[in-house]
């Protein structure tokens, strides 16, 4: 069983460092790259949740809250870090990996996905009703995605997307940006296009998340701040969505 998992967390840093090559720093938000790292860390789910689920919620008092996908997610982040600490391995990247889709998953299915069917529903055709948008410089990914029925961002995208939607500058030269700029503001606190929590998603992205994607490993101390991050900008958000 050891020599699996160790073969197994193996076979997650090989993905990384062949993705690695010539891109940036960046490159963990290529969605096939991010595709085949995923695959792999569900690979290593526990047979017995209990332990891990309890250690969650003890850790975040509203994980009830949180959705099901989201808290599978820290569940089998405790997992993949007992796995880790017990087998005496020196590099935590795949449990920061697994604690940062936590955050992707809730910012997903509470507003990108949401919005996504709203705003299909509400303009049929995104092509006409966006025609702009889809070759505005910041918003032609937003809007190729919204017509193309496409629900599946990374962490980065949302970031770019919501910090993009927060500058009043860009929702003038933007329907879209406008558009989701309502909704948001309609739907949830104001917050969510906060400094203080868009700052705290990109400390998340830069210092933790595709920094799990250099060659540099990641120290349990190092592990163990991306936790308490991970735990704040959650609060956060709940509070937002609430």
């Amino acid at each position: 069983m050891k020599t699996l998992i160790t073969e197994h967390i193996g076979n997650i840093f090989k993905v990384i460092k062949e993705a690695l090559g010539s891109a940036d720093e960046h490159f963990i938000d290529e969605e096939k790259v991010q595709d085949q790292i995923y695959q792999l860390l569900d690979g290593l789910t526990p047979s017995d949740k209990t332990v891990f689920k309890n250690r969650v919620r003890t850790r975040i008092t509203d994980a009830k809250f949180l959705k099901k996908q989201s808290l599978d997610y820290l569940i089998h982040a405790e997992y993949l870090n007992d796995m880790i600490v017990t087998r005496m391995l020196d590099d935590f990247s795949p449990y920061v990996l697994q604690m940062s889709r936590a955050v992707e998953s809730e910012l997903l299915n509470w507003v990108f996905i949401p919005f996504t069917n709203f705003i299909r529903t509400e303009h049929p055709n995104i092509k006409n009703t966006y025609s702009k948008d889809l070759h505005h410089k910041d918003m032609k990914l937003f809007a190729s995605k919204l017509n193309a029925g496409d629900k599946s961002y990374t962490l980065g995208n949302m970031h770019f997307i919501l910090i993009k939607t927060a500058n009043a500058y860009i929702r003038d030269s933007s329907e879209l940006t406008s558009d989701f700029h309502y909704y948001l503001i309609e739907n949830f606190s104001g917050e969510i296009l906060s400094s203080d929590f868009l700052d705290e998603v990109n400390n998340l992205l830069k210092n933790f998340r595709n920094k799990s994607a250099h060659t540099d490993r990641l120290t349990s101390e190092q592990a163990k701040a991306c936790e308490h991050l991970v735990r704040k900008i959650l609060l956060m958000l709940l509070k937002i969505v609430k």
